[in-house]
């Protein structure tokens, strides 16, 4: 008869395994890396194979619309949305870029490698254009890696406003984030630990 493995000790981050996607991550205070400070990240995947989001608040002040689009077409080239701003998702496959928009009805938001519901917003002649984001590139983090950067305190999770979270100049967005808190962020521990 073979002895059984006890189960591996639970998590304190077990349930929050799968339960990013739709999430806003916060940067706390004392982030280390640079390209991550201050930043205000939608997660569209997170499970025991990693995670994937996209920093909404790191505008790219070099590129606009017509800057990283190598054709574009003629119904964009020809509307104000050619200088719309574009954003650095993230570090991971810079050059791809992603439009990020909240659909009527929708509880999340919705990511693309297509412009089609911009071309379709200027085909109906919708003015102002809707909230949305253009981003290069996204963030990524392998299995277990997320787990371990909230366990030490590196992120603070809130449920996403997606009806809202785009209408907040890109400035402001982390404030608007932590004043969504009620309490004062630089407050917390950035060191865990356990009781």
């Amino acid at each position: 008869m073979s002895e059984s493995k006890p189960p591996p000790h639970p998590s304190i981050y077990t349930e929050i395994a799968t339960g990013l996607r739709g999430q806003i991550m916060l940067a706390m205070p004392g982030m280390d890396d640079t390209r991550f400070e201050r930043s205000v990240i939608y997660m569209t995947e997170h499970d025991e194979n990693g995670a994937m989001g996209f920093v909404l608040n790191k505008r790219n002040k070099e590129n606009m619309l017509h800057d990283i689009l190598v054709k574009m077409p003629a119904v964009l080239a020809n509307s104000t949305a050619a200088d719309l701003p574009v954003y650095d998702g993230g570090p991971i496959k810079g050059e791809t870029g992603y439009l990020i928009y909240n659909e009527r009805d929708k509880d999340e938001l919705v990511v693309s490698t297509s412009l089609g519901f911009l071309v379709n917003a200027i085909k109906k002649d919708v003015a102002p254009l809707p909230p949305m984001r253009l981003l290069l590139g996204y963030a990524g983090w392998t299995a277990g890696q997320l787990e371990t950067e909230l366990e030490q305190n590196i992120w603070l999770t809130l449920p996403c406003k997606a009806d809202a979270i785009l209408h907040v100049p890109h400035e402001q967005l982390y404030d608007h984030c932590v004043a969504s808190l009620g309490f004062n962020l630089s407050a917390l521990s950035h060191i865990s630990g356990q009781a």
